[in-house]
């Protein structure tokens, strides 16, 4: 079984579409690390593996995907121009799509709506099998605030749905790395052995996962794609409240502390100061606000060996502690 396993990987072509902008904030530091921990995934199970990204030539992480030694195509052409994309996808059987948000235009959800249906029709015009897209819910349509991260995406997973493609769509949570180098990095406090991590949640729980998780996942969705076609999944390793994280980074770093800054909306926006400040506090204030299904269970079914913070964190304590310079 391992080896027919081991020749299906190998005869199987999977192309990753990245569209990734240069600009800076949550949005498009998540589409590069979904693309590189998917990536890597795929590459290390023997998948034949080709990545199709917009990002500039010479960028970093352009130089980590060669590192990884999987074929790379920068095309001259935009990811927008379905007859280009369909000829990128001659040969391929699978397709992994990511989208960034970008908020140097003056409409970003149009844009990466209109980047998205012309991937979605090249699919549909090479007749590709299997198709996972990272995907997010209607932010705006729920709750009346503007996401542009959010939305463009929930459009472009309604058009695949038209579509009627071998589609499967992952809601992707925050990850555990991001208390290291993203959104949830605690800074240094105004008190010796303190470090605050600000956050706009109150004592709601927020779904979490580890990079190299969501890679497997994307992995064993292409393994075993008959069980998985047709479905939204809402990923999660481990729903936990910001102070609850902070505490089990407390029990590594001791004698530091890490707390959280609890603060409004408006307080986070002025605390982030990027172009997607205003994005990310609304759906810090949508996941405050709504029912979410991210599912546990779910997740652990799709990969085996899920860790949970807790699990990762521990294992992961030396590295922790470099990060805080102990």
């Amino acid at each position: 079984m391992y080896i027919k396993l081991q020749l299906w990987r190998n005869m199987t072509r999977i192309c990753v579409i990245a569209s990734i902008y240069e600009c800076d904030g949550f949005w498009n530091k998540a589409a590069i690390d979904q693309c590189l921990s998917a990536t890597s995934s795929l590459h290390k199970a023997n998948f034949r593996v080709k990545v199709v990204t917009s990002s500039k030539p010479g960028s970093q992480f352009i130089q980590i995907l060669r590192r990884m030694e999987v074929e790379t195509v920068e095309p001259s052409f935009s990811l927008g121009d379905t007859t280009a994309v369909t000829s990128v996808l001659a040969g391929c059987n699978g397709v992994l799509l990511i989208t960034d948000t970008n908020y140097n235009s003056e409409n970003p959800t149009k844009d990466e709506v209109q980047i998205g249906r012309a991937i979605g029709d090249a699919c549909k015009n090479s007749g590709i099998e299997q198709i996972v897209f990272c995907s997010k819910m209607h932010v705006f349509a729920r709750f009346g605030l503007r996401c542009d991260g959010c939305d463009g995406k929930a459009f472009i997973a309604d058009y695949l749905n038209e579509l009627e493609l071998p589609l499967t769509l992952l809601v992707v949570p925050f990850l555990y790395e991001d208390f290291l180098e993203g959104i949830f990095r605690p800074q240094k406090g105004s008190k010796n052995n303190v470090y605050e991590t600000v956050a706009p949640t109150g004592d709601i729980p927020i779904d979490l996962i580890g990079q190299k998780d969501f890679g497997d996942c994307v992995k064993n969705i292409f393994e075993k794609f008959y069980l998985w076609k047709g479905k939204t999944i809402n990923l999660s390793g481990t729903k936990l409240s910001i102070a609850e994280y902070a505490h089990i980074l407390t029990d590594i770093l001791y004698p530091l502390q890490v707390r959280v800054r609890h603060v409004t909306p408006d307080e986070y926006i002025s605390h982030i100061q990027s172009k997607d400040s205003e994005d990310l506090a609304n759906y810090f204030d949508f996941l405050t606000h709504e029912v979410h299904r991210n599912n546990i269970c779910t997740t652990e079914k799709m990969c085996p060996g899920l860790e949970s913070f807790f699990c990762w964190a521990h294992k992961n304590d030396e590295n922790i502690k470099n990060h805080f310079d102990i």
